[in-house]
């Protein structure tokens, strides 16, 4: 019987009322509006009010709507709340004996079951009254484990499988911010002055140049536009000028006469009004006229989102377009919905890519639309309303701490390369073109995604964004990839975060597509190349950082940064930053400690090999003295270059010096000898002392160095 109704009302949901039935009561003002909300969420700052007409203090905001549970399971629900206490009931319409309830004062309250598990619609309200005007935020989460064992941890409920419930009033505050939308799109403020109080229903008084630089700005109501072309150069043009400063103030306006009144022939007629536009006109006179006074930002950016256009091409949890906007099947229609985006994007992304100064996605990839920009003063309240609806906090993502994000960055280099995950099968790197062309650049995720929902969607795509094709790291409730990081899924969400915020600085994953010779793998590549005058052997590594061997002695001359290897329009090649230089001469010296270290280094034959402990170096014979040099270093969480001097066949009566070169120097392994630090030339790390154990034939010595 449920699987029947869960057919209906995904049948239904096209046409039924999208969103959350949304009732706000002001305790002081004793006033109650509805209107819709795309999710039962919201953020405020001290003093700030949901809607213009109730006052910020002392406010009980409640949602309410049907559920669409869409596979049977075990559904569980909470709040998280701030600057207040929030109220959670879940009930069976088919069975209203069937209902739970929990009260919840902390941030997240202990969660409460669905009633019943079975697919269907399941009716959930939530309240939550805030403590005076103190900063108040609300979301609105479930979890779930399917029958099928996959299962998910708290996050939003998707708006997708919400509806409002039959019987909501929303439509008459919904209508009423429609028309406070078309006093702004119809320039009604640049003649009826809202002032102070008014303004923060349908914003300040506009001259006719800032209305039409408005219109300007919303250039996508150039197709289709919103009003006919000669009503927008009543304002802009043909109007007399003292109009402007001559016309009653909007506060007080009667709705049913002047320009709303088709029989009055003595004001300016706006020929493209319906009897749909004027009563929701009329409505947003009456809205701005209630206007408490306090401060609604959140409102104030979803009425700017309407009228810059928004709706022209994106949809909100994949309702039909406002009527601003186009129909459903228009060549608009890819443009990404935004049902989730404030819990998807971070708020400073949102803006960046409102005005222009980051990418919504390439450019290059034959859309037929493309996202414009608009003036950051017209934009930031929508990049806030789009994160406030969500709930979300602003702070920044949690910290991975240092001493596991070298690790963690390496293991993400390694499932996102095409031997695991295959992330840039699909997905830019930076510049680096994938095979298949996909619309976002992986070194940008950190910037773009909130971490709560990067580990959501990594897990399953699909489940949030059904449309998605690509893979997800679980399967049957456990890691598809059980040799990276034991198959631990958080710390393997963590490992792709750590790589996408490190992306540049290491080596590209395996299977990148690459125009340059040496690309680096799971291990070092070794070539030979020339730089600055000096044949060169050179090391490119995994970690990011990379090493030229002098090819002629044999010896360690630099270590640099990505890019390891980069082919040049001339057929030349280029490399990234040098960040580390060898000082001129041996590393090793015998004897007494020399007043000027010896600038001529010994020659003769040398072997270059891998260690066993995986670092590539040389290897000489020194007399009876046989040497084994080898160099590593990371990037993350800062640059570092390890060296590791090996003697062999040495003599314990001896003393012999090394000279580590530039850089805060750290001694992170001794082993044969006692390692003594020495003043050394201004600029360089200490000259170190080893002294060999008695009787000790090898002696070694690991340092690190910071540049």
């Amino acid at each position: 019987m449920r699987a029947l109704l869960l057919s209906l009302c995904l049948s239904a949901s096209a046409s039924a009322e999208d969103g959350w039935r949304t009732i706000l009561t002001s305790l002081h003002a004793g006033k109650t509006i509805e209107f819709s909300s795309p999710s039962a969420a919201m953020r405020l700052g001290e003093g700030e009010a949901l809607h213009p007409e109730i006052p910020a203090h002392n406010t009980i905001v409640e949602y309410e709507a049907l559920l669409i549970v869409p596979e049977p399971g075990i559904y569980r629900f909470t709040l998280e709340v701030e600057g207040g206490v929030g109220a959670l009931t879940l009930s069976d319409p088919l069975n209203p004996e069937r209902s739970v309830f929990t009260e919840i004062t902390e941030a997240r309250g202990n969660p409460i079951a669905l009633p019943g598990g079975d697919v269907g619609e399941y009716l959930i309200r939530v309240r939550f009254e805030r403590s005076g005007t103190v900063p108040a935020s609300l979301r609105t989460l479930w979890s779930g484990q399917y029958a099928s064992g996959a299962r998910f941890d708290f996050e939003p409920i998707p708006g997708r499988l919400v509806r409002q419930a039959p019987g909501s009033d929303a439509a008459s505050g919904d209508q009423a911010l429609r028309g406070r939308v078309l006093l702004e799109v119809y320039g009604c403020t640049s003649c009826h002055n809202p002032g102070a109080q008014g303004a923060r229903a349908v914003g300040e008084k506009r001259s006719p140049e800032e209305y039409a630089a408005l219109v300007a700005a919303s250039w996508l109501w150039k197709n289709p536009t919103p009003l006919n072309a000669s009503d927008a150069e009543l304002v802009t043009e043909r109007a007399p000028r003292e109009l402007f400063d001559s016309s009653p103030p909007l506060m007080t306006l009667i709705s049913s006469r002047g320009c709303l009144d088709p029989n009055d022939a003595n004001t300016p007629r706006y020929v493209g009004l319906n009897e749909q536009d004027r009563a929701a006109l009329a409505a947003g006179i009456e809205s701005v006229k209630g206007t408490a006074g306090d401060p609604a930002p959140m409102d104030e950016g979803r009425r700017r989102y309407e009228v810059l256009g928004c709706t022209n091409c994106h949809t909100m949890n994949g309702e039909v377009r406002a009527s601003l906007g186009r129909e459903l099947g228009e060549p608009h229609d890819e443009a990404p919905d935004l049902g989730d985006v404030g819990w998807r994007l971070k708020q400073a992304w949102i803006y960046d890519v409102l005005t222009g100064s980051a990418r919504a996605r390439r450019p290059d990839l034959g859309y037929q639309t493309r996202m414009p920009s608009f003036p950051a003063e017209l934009v930031a309240p929508i990049a806030e309303y789009l994160s406030a609806s969500a709930g979300v906090s602003t702070e920044g993502d949690p910290e991975i701490p240092s001493e596991e994000l070298a690790q963690l960055a390496s293991a993400g280099r390694e499932l996102a390369g095409t031997e695991h995950m295959a992330c840039i099968s699909c997905h830019y790197l930076g510049e680096r073109a994938p095979e298949t062309l996909g619309p976002f650049d992986l070194t940008q995720t950190t910037k773009r995604l909130r971490r709560e929902w990067f580990d959501a969607f990594m897990r399953s795509p699909s489940r949030l964004q059904p449309s998605a094709t690509m893979p997800g790291l679980v399967a049957g409730g456990e890691s598809v990839v059980h040799g990276v990081l034991d198959g631990d899924l958080s710390r393997q969400t963590d490992a792709l975060w750590a790589w996408s915020l490190h992306a540049e600085q290491l080596a590209d994953p395996t299977g990148t597509l690459n125009p340059e010779r040496g690309v680096i793998g799971e291990t070092p590549t070794v070539l030979v190349g020339r730089f600055d005058e000096r044949a060169l052997r050179l090391v490119g590594t995994p970690e990011g950082l990379h090493f030229g061997w002098d090819l002629t002695l044999g010896q360690l001359k630099e270590a640099w940064v990505n890019p390891f290897l980069k082919a040049e329009l001339n057929d030349t090649e280029s490399r990234g930053a040098v960040v580390w230089r060898a000082p001129e001469g041996p590393s090793i010296v015998v004897g007494a400690k020399p007043a000027l270290w010896p600038t001529e280094q010994p020659s003769g034959p040398y072997d270059f090999s891998r260690a066993a402990h995986g670092g590539w170096g040389a290897s000489r014979q020194l007399g009876e003295l046989a040497m084994h040099e080898t160099a590593a270093g990371r990037v993350i969480p800062e640059v570092v270059v390890l060296r590791t001097i090996e003697l062999s066949n040495i003599d314990p009566s001896s003393t012999y010096w090394f000279r580590p070169g530039t850089g805060e120097l750290k001694i992170e392994a001794v082993k044969g000898c006692d390692a003594r630090k020495h003043p050394a030339p201004p600029g360089e790390a200490p000259w170190i002392e080893l002294v060999p154990h008695p009787g000790n034939r090898e002696c070694s010595i690991r340092v690190a160095l910071r540049p």
